[in-house]
């Protein structure tokens, strides 16, 4: 009797055989009930953990998501990759098939609020990642360079640990050209859809509360 119900991938063994028992016969495929191998570099060890929640896709299934989570890690490094064997267990709706490719992410931390702001507004300055917040100086609108400290990004928008207080206006896109102190000239969007006012080159967007995940994804599919 098979262990398991499936379907019949590779028969191992042919009519006349001589078999001993132990030795398989049949190479049986579970299709409602796969396992993935995720490969994590060493350094994710200590914030990998079993139960851990984990989102795949898969070219097989275009726009779905197959939530799971981390069902064990291998004790030990593969050799050659030098990698950590992360097993995830995928319930199959038909769409994915054995030996498939799948792209993942762990989420190893969240948080239910975060100040969080479009990730183009988010410039590289000397002084380090800075954004410019619009204020009001002397009667005429003026682009005023914020220092930021950033943390996990998602969706487009990047968490601002230290910086801002939310609410702010701040330049958007075309913030790269801007340099502190600079006028800027707030014009409504053009676009249907697109929120909030443009400043300058760009647009601006109110910093406000919202979650954020934290993911790692492993080095190779």
């Amino acid at each position: 009797m098979a262990p398991m119900a499936g379907i019949v991938e590779v028969q191992v063994v042919s009519p006349g055989d001589y078999v001993k028992i132990g030795d398989p016969l049949f190479n049986l495929v579970a299709p409602k009930k796969l396992r993935a191998h995720l490969p994590f570099a060493e350094s994710f060890g200590p914030r990998l953990k079993p139960g851990q929640e984990v989102r795949l896709v898969s070219p097989l299934a275009p726009g779905k998501v197959f939530a799971s989570r981390i069902k064990d890690i291998r004790p030990g490094i593969v050799e050659g990759s030098r990698s950590l064997d992360v097993l995830v267990d995928i319930d199959n709706d038909g769409s994915l098939r054995g030996g498939g490719t799948v792209n993942a992410a762990v989420i190893v931390s969240a948080k239910a609020e975060a100040l969080t702001v479009p990730e183009q507004s988010v410039v590289l300055r000397p002084a380090g990642k800075v954004v410019y917040v619009v204020a009001d100086v002397d009667g005429q609108k003026k682009a005023q360079q914020k220092p930021v400290k950033v943390g996990a990004k998602r969706s487009g928008r990047i968490e601002v640990l230290e910086g801002l207080s939310g609410g702010e206006t701040i330049a958007l896109d075309g913030a790269g050209f801007l340099t502190n102190g600079a006028a800027v000239a707030i014009k409504e969007a053009a676009k249907a859809g697109k929120p909030g006012p443009t400043v300058g080159a760009g647009g601006t967007a109110a910093t406000g509360a919202a979650g954020t995940q934290d993911a790692a994804k492993p080095d190779a599919k």
